[in-house]
């Protein structure tokens, strides 16, 4: 328990008072307030929402770094193999496990249509069928044929768009487990019980919007009738809060 005095609050509050200009003086007269002064006691946040604010600041920052990423990889991937853009989904967990095994057309060339299979098949985390493998490694050596790179597969920039994919898929398994993390966390909180929201597996981001504003909205009138200061505080910890909610609507 402790209470926040507004500085000009305090210096009106110890006009009155004779007192020397001194740090310690003003600390001593500044205590002595509070015994004939009446303060609301200052509203403190739950741990639950220091940590959801963090959690969702930290991925944000993750998403930052992937975004840059993603531009220094697509600038080499335009001189090295540009067609696996157009093959591949950019932001999907396949497109960057091709990226490491094969940046450059050359390096596509020299190998079967079986062993490329083989290798996406290895390589990819999720589940991808031997049917998909094979049709996605068929559709590499076409492309592989028809390309025309603007660097040899020995260039120092081949190793560096590798780099920069793995960067991107650890960034990804990260910000995955942060949302779970997420998850865990709110799983009993009330205000994140949003299951219903969604209709036929796709999220209803309106009216998600509208009832969280709701609860919102009650939280924050029942604030203000013990403390009208607290407004500020209890905005700016929903505001991470509504965001981390959406992230983790947005991995169900």
């Amino acid at each position: 328990m402790y209470y926040r005095v507004n500085p000009l609050e305090a210096n009106i509050q110890m006009a009155s008072m004779r007192r020397q200009k001194t740090d310690k003086s003003d600390a001593h007269e500044l205590a002595k307030t509070h015994f004939r002064v009446e303060r609301e006691q200052t509203y403190q946040e739950e741990d639950y929402y220091k940590q959801m604010r963090a959690m969702t600041r930290y991925y944000d920052e993750l998403s930052s770094e992937m975004t840059h990423l993603y531009s220094r990889l697509h600038a080499i991937l335009q001189l090295s193999f540009p067609e696996l853009e157009k093959l591949f989904s950019k932001r999907s967990a396949l497109f960057l496990n091709v990226v490491q095994l094969y940046p450059h057309p050359d390096h596509v060339l020299v190998c079967s249509k079986t062993v490329i299979r083989n290798r996406l098949k290895a390589n990819t985390r999720k589940n991808l069928s031997l049917a998909r493998a094979e049709e996605k490694g068929i559709a590499l050596i076409e492309a592989a044929k028809e390309a025309y790179p603007a660097i040899s597969k020995d260039d120092i920039r081949c190793e560096q768009v590798r780099d920069y994919a793995k960067r991107i898929a650890d960034l990804k398994e990260k910000r995955d487990q942060l949302v779970q993390k997420m998850v865990k966390l709110s799983k009993d909180k009330q205000e994140f019980r949003c299951h219903e929201l969604k209709e036929n597996g796709k999220l209803d981001m309106e009216k998600t919007m509208s009832s969280l504003n709701k609860t919102r909205i009650l939280e924050n009138d029942e604030q203000k009738k013990t403390n009208p200061n607290s407004n500020e505080t209890f905005e700016l910890g929903f505001v991470d809060s509504l965001k981390a909610c959406l992230y983790m609507l947005l991995l169900l």
